[in-house]
């Protein structure tokens, strides 16, 4: 799990992540999980 709160570890963590595979992202009010998912697309 990667803590979007953070959000200078989040983008250093998702720079770790493998690009050929798909990940699920979920919040209470899908507000953070929104916004994890335009920062997702724009590091590729």
């Amino acid at each position: 799990m990667i803590d979007f709160l953070n959000e200078s570890k989040f983008m250093s963590e998702i720079e770790k992540l493998d690009k050929s595979k798909n990940y699920y992202m979920y919040c209470m009010s899908s507000n953070r999980s929104s916004k994890a998912c335009k920062i997702f697309k724009k590091a590729g």
